[in-house]
């Protein structure tokens, strides 16, 4: 949690002093709402079933993982011409069911709700066409619930981040956006961006 403050803090003073460089702007707010696939979450859904299956070799005889991707929604704030800073909402499900080699089964349903801080650079920003950069972290609740025994839920909570090196959005008070990155947005992301 310190981690997530000092990294907030961070990115704000970064984006004040961006801010005193940029007298004329474009200013207002975004918001946007989107989906995005290749998460992290769906790399560390692979990797546990993955690793389940190869440490209990002759127990679990099938894995089956449904959920991909993640929604998300968000707004952002231009504190100067080039400069946004704003608050995203990403959520994700995942369900894997795995099948024992005494014929029983069990099911583990794993929700992720991840608040997080998002500062974005736009090297282009013109009203109805933007290239840029976005950085954000956070934290995401973990929520894991085993039906198979009574329902037993467990709760964790973990950092989230998410780099976003290529941004474009096209359109002007509606528009159309599309990222390239890495972490809990996807490595691929699109969605809808609206600037009132």
């Amino acid at each position: 949690m310190r981690l997530f403050i000092l990294g907030s803090l961070l990115l704000f003073t970064v984006s004040l002093q961006v801010q005193a460089q940029s007298t004329d702007g474009l200013r207002g707010t975004e918001l946007y709402a989107g989906y995005g696939i290749f998460t992290a979450q769906d790399i560390l859904t692979g990797f546990s079933s993955t690793l389940a299956a190869s440490l209990l070799p002759g127990y679990i005889d099938r894995i089956d993982a449904k959920g991909f991707g993640t929604a998300f929604a968000g707004f952002d704030y231009f504190v100067g011409r080039r400069v946004s800073m704003g608050l995203q909402l990403n959520y994700a499900q995942y369900d894997e069911s795995y099948t024992l080699s005494n014929n029983t089964s069990t099911t583990l349903k794993t929700t992720y709700l991840t608040p997080m801080v998002r500062t974005k650079l736009a090297w282009v920003h013109n009203p109805g066409f933007s290239f840029y950069s976005s950085l954000s972290a956070g934290a995401t609740f973990i929520q894991s619930k085993n039906e198979s025994s009574g329902g037993q839920t467990d709760k964790t909570t973990g950092l989230a981040f998410h780099v976003s090196p290529i941004g474009i959005r096209v359109g002007n008070a509606v528009a159309l956006f599309a990222e390239l990155g890495f972490g809990f947005q996807g490595l691929v992301s699109a969605g809808l961006s609206i600037r009132p």
